[in-house]
């Protein structure tokens, strides 16, 4: 019974099994059918299309480009058509694009490539421009508009004839507009670049106490090494051996025995000669009282050989320069330093002027602004005013050469003697800025 009941069920299933694919085999043949259809239609109108698209193209080719400009247009209008006519002819002559291969080229479906005609360019449609823009308008055309402001008439003109009349070794003043050109410079404002400011240079390591000690031994043991490697290849005489009174037995044992007198007669003169060796070094090392001199001044000054500006000082004394002290501290140092300059001395005021090198205006400003005590030396001329005597500096910069040849002290009266005097150094702005400051 078992049994029966499952062969009706197996044969039940495969029954289904059946219709099932029979169903299906009908629908994928359906569909085949209509993929068939959409795929023939889809040919023939690709075909159609390719073809019109070719008649077009071949139409175009055969069919030159012209428009008519008005005299009245403008240049940026001229543009426009331009761009216009460019846009018209990219539109005729592309058609519709199947697919594009590796190359960039259009190919169909078969994989054959597509050549479609280039639209005409700037050059073409110029040409054809040519013969309706007035001559005038067209010569702007051809010459840039940063040109055009410095061209004459006539040699605008004479551009549309020829682009080539412009040539470096051509131009005269006769092709150029006079008027417009002065004596004037335009400096284009700094634009900064765009890219970022490179990264500093990496700066070099710096070594400890230590470390300098040691890579100094290092260096005297490779110098004492290569010293013995040429001893020992012969190429240099060997150093003789030092000997001393307190050493003596050490060194030559057998024969301080056999004969000692003449031996320490030896040593002794070994040594006079070494310490004669070591002061006439120090003889020929010395310097003689010129290059003293000459190092001193250097040092003080800096390096007579180089090229060196001249600084200019102008300090106001609110009182005037009577303290014999304050005085000779002004002079001496002043001539000491190899400044030049003068002081101007009156009632109310007083204005020193220096001139020399920067090192020696340094030290006299220091002088002058902080080692002169001004308030006790007005104390010390008058005890009975209080204060209010203070020097400033009123101007320091550089001039091209001095204004004067040595350093001296002038009293005067009056404003207007102060004044000729500076009139007749040549340095009047001076008297101006310490009288205004």
């Amino acid at each position: 019974m078992d049994n029966r009941k499952e062969r009706y069920s197996k044969s039940i299933r495969g029954d289904r099994d059946e219709r099932d694919r029979t169903k299906h085999h009908h629908e994928r043949s359906h569909e085949g059918s209509k993929r068939k259809d959409r795929e023939e239609e889809n040919g023939t109108a690709r075909a159609t299309n390719k073809k019109s698209r070719f008649e077009d193209v071949a139409r175009f080719e055969n069919r030159p480009y012209t428009c008519s400009i008005a005299s009245e247009t403008t240049s940026g209008q001229i543009i426009v058509a331009v761009k216009r006519f460019q846009d018209l002819a990219h539109k005729q002559t592309k058609g519709f694009v199947l697919r594009v291969d590796a190359l960039g080229r259009e190919i169909d479906e078969h994989g054959n490539v597509i050549s479609v005609t280039k639209p005409i360019n700037h050059s073409t449609l110029m040409v054809n421009i040519r013969d309706n823009v007035p001559h005038r308008k067209l010569s702007r055309i051809l010459s840039e508009w940063w040109d055009a402001k410095i061209l004459t008439d006539d040699t605008i003109n004479e551009l549309s004839c020829d682009p080539n009349i412009l040539i470096m070794d051509t131009i005269t003043e006769n092709h150029l507009n006079m008027k417009v050109f002065n004596c004037h410079i335009e400096h284009p404002f700094p634009i900064e670049p765009p890219s970022e400011a490179a990264s500093p240079p990496p700066q070099p390591l710096k070594m400890t106490k230590e470390e300098r000690k040691k890579l100094r031994t290092l260096r005297r043991v490779a110098k004492e090494m290569e010293k013995r490697e040429m001893i020992s290849q012969g190429r240099v005489e060997p150093q003789k051996s030092k000997v001393k009174m307190s050493n003596l037995m050490k060194v030559r044992a057998s024969e301080a025995t056999q004969n000692p007198t003449k031996l320490e007669k030896e040593i002794r003169t070994e040594a006079a000669e070494r310490e004669q060796a070591h002061m006439d070094r120090n003889v020929a090392r010395k310097l003689t009282p010129a290059e003293k001199r000459e190092k001193k001044e250097r040092k003080l000054f800096g390096d007579p050989t180089t090229v060196v500006e001249t600084i200019v000082s102008v300090y106001k004394i609110n009182k005037k320069l009577s303290d014999p002290k304050t005085r000779f501290k002004v002079r001496m140092n002043a001539k000491q330093n190899i400044l030049t300059g003068f002081s101007v001395m009156m009632d109310g005021m007083s204005v020193v002027v220096v001139e020399g090198k920067r090192k020696a205006i340094n030290r006299y400003e220091k002088l002058m602004l902080k080692r002169i005590n001004w308030e006790e030396a007005e104390k010390k001329e008058d005890e009975e005013e209080n204060g209010g005597n203070k020097c400033c500096l009123v101007w320091q910069g550089s001039v091209e050469k001095p204004s004067f040849h040595r350093f001296h002290v002038q009293e005067c009266l009056t404003k207007s003697d102060a004044k000729k005097v500076f009139n007749d150094a040549g340095v009047a702005h001076y008297w101006d800025l310490a009288l205004n400051y």
